[in-house]
């Protein structure tokens, strides 16, 4: 069994009624669905706890969550405005970086065999997210993240490997 790799997907807003629910908003760059998520893990002193989903609704864009031995106003306060986390190696369908492209931040970036340096960011732009690259030599590349320019993604390594256009990281 391979070590939890955390990501960061959404974040807590506030209570939802009486039985300990929670408002729930996803990060840029998420389209989650939580059907596809039995467990949150929500940072607590530098430890990643989880938290089991009882259940959930969509409705009209608003996620609410109802989690396990959370069964009051009270104790879902203490959630408020925390980060939630899935572990993207259990989470098959999360892992996919179309649903999740910030499971790639972190990555080392390579065009061919050539490392070009580690994806630090993620930017949405209307037609497309853009990877933010950072060089061994402290300069910035900018790749859209696209599947025409992606080779391959390997998730045990935590390596993307691009096949760039000419000229592109010149740029």
């Amino acid at each position: 069994m391979s070590a939890p790799s955390y990501t960061e997907v959404a974040y807590f807003l506030k209570t939802f009624g009486l039985k300990g629910q929670l408002k729930v908003s996803l990060i840029d760059n998420v389209d989650l669905d939580f059907n596809d998520v039995e467990v949150i893990f929500v940072k607590d002193k530098g430890q990643h706890i989880p938290y089991f989903i009882e259940s959930h609704s969509d409705k009209r864009g608003e996620i609410i969550l109802k989690l396990e031995d959370i069964d009051s106003p009270e104790s879902a306060k203490k959630l408020c405005k925390q980060e939630i986390y899935i572990d993207a190696v259990t989470t098959s369908k999360a892992a996919d970086f179309h649903n999740n492209p910030n499971i790639l931040k972190g990555y080392q970036a390579y065009k061919g065999n050539q490392l070009l340096g580690t994806l630090d960011r993620l930017e949405t732009y209307p037609q497309q997210v853009m990877a933010f690259i950072t060089t061994a030599k402290n300069g910035e590349i900018m790749i859209p993240l696209n599947d025409e320019f992606i080779l391959k993604i390997d998730q045990d390594k935590g390596a993307i490997y691009f096949e760039l256009p000419d000229g592109l990281i010149d740029l």
